[in-house]
């Protein structure tokens, strides 16, 4: 009898140390898929644009497979006039993708929106290389 409540005892110590494990895994995945979705997003918008020769900020989903199925699954919000907002955990714009126009130009951008104490949404930030935007689709740094 003793031995059986020596296994009981070891086993839930073992589930209380594996479950927060298990869920730490399946949060980094999250994330991880999360931020391959949006490098994907950025790079089919350039790759769109280029095809296109023109640009529509009203209708950025259209241009990407990847931007589509995340505002289909709510990761994601369109304001329709050039603005996507990328939401993580609990926060709504932990990522911003913005087309900005200047002087002829059409640039991809991406920034850090508020992450506050959200876990998740700093780690999606921490894998996102802010340093590969702006993103040129339009304008004198585009060669067709």
């Amino acid at each position: 009898m003793i031995e059986m409540i020596f296994v009981i005892v070891i086993i839930g110590i073992l589930a209380a140390v594996a479950i927060p494990k298990l869920a730490a895994t399946r949060d980094d995945a999250q994330v991880v898929a999360l931020a391959q979705r949006v490098t994907t997003a950025a790079w089919e918008i350039s790759a769109h644009t280029l095809a296109q020769g023109e640009l529509d900020e009203s209708r950025l989903a259209e241009s990407s497979k990847a931007l589509s199925m995340m505002l289909a699954r709510g990761e994601a919000a369109d304001d329709r006039n050039g603005t996507v907002r990328i939401r993580m955990g609990r926060t709504t714009d932990c990522l911003i993708l913005r087309i900005v126009r200047g002087g002829g130009d059409a640039n991809l951008t991406l920034s850090y929106g508020s992450a506050g104490a959200d876990a998740k949404c700093r780690a999606l930030q921490r894998m996102i290389r802010i340093d590969d935007y702006p993103m040129p689709l339009t304008g004198a740094r585009v060669s067709y």
